[in-house]
């Protein structure tokens, strides 16, 4: 072999080297876990919508409404396959308040506990879209102050969920999710014969744990 050769052959080696490690250093690192458990928690913005019987309505003048709050949420997941996940958890969407010129008020409220199913597209080793589909084992609650004279009703009922939302995996232990959830009326109180129902849309930030 010639010195000429042997030059590029080397070249040759180099060249090889090189292309090699940065296909290394851009190859996208493996995120996925190896557990199928996972823990997780989350805070947002609830968003009230009360429905009254007999065609009444809360917007009126000379009512005042606090149609937000801060909820939370709690919850254990279990993956069935890299599509669909189950979760178990409970829900705290917060209060909604109502008040009139007279100084009498009311609110109500409802929490439980949920089950749903988490199905899940993974666009990368970091970035996944979600969307959730569940029941919300709603325990409401509705207080009135009204002259002075206080009352309350509570209420059990069933409510769907439905939710869509992103996940940003940090590392494989650890993953980031945004979501907006849309709960369907649950019953707080009853008047008249008539189920008084409670919405919310819930916009939630939260963290999961892969155990």
């Amino acid at each position: 072999m010639s010195s000429m050769e042997y030059l590029a052959v080397q070249k040759n080696k180099i060249l090889v080297a090189t292309l090699s490690s940065w296909l290394v250093c851009l190859s996208p690192i493996a995120l996925a876990s190896d557990s199928v458990w996972y823990a997780g928690g989350e805070i947002g913005s609830s968003s009230f919508d009360l429905k009254l019987p007999g065609g009444y309505s809360t917007n009126q003048s000379g009512l005042t409404q606090d149609k937000s709050d801060v909820g939370f949420a709690g919850f254990v997941g279990y993956r069935i396959n890299q599509f669909v996940s189950g979760e178990v958890g409970y829900l705290d969407l917060g209060k909604y308040s109502l008040k009139n010129q007279a100084g009498d008020t009311a609110s109500a409220e409802f929490k439980g506990v949920t089950g749903n199913l988490l199905w899940r597209y993974a666009l990368n080793d970091r970035w996944a879209l979600t969307a959730k589909t569940g029941l919300l084992l709603a325990a409401g609650k509705a207080r009135a102050q009204v002259s002075g004279t206080g009352y309350s009703q509570s209420k059990s009922s069933v409510a769907p969920l439905l939710g869509i939302g992103v996940d940003y995996a940090l590392d494989k232990k650890w993953t980031l999710r945004g979501q907006y959830l849309d709960v369907g009326a649950a019953s707080v109180a009853e008047a008249v014969g008539t189920k008084v129902k409670l919405r919310d849309s819930f916009i939630s930030f939260g963290v999961l744990y892969d155990f």
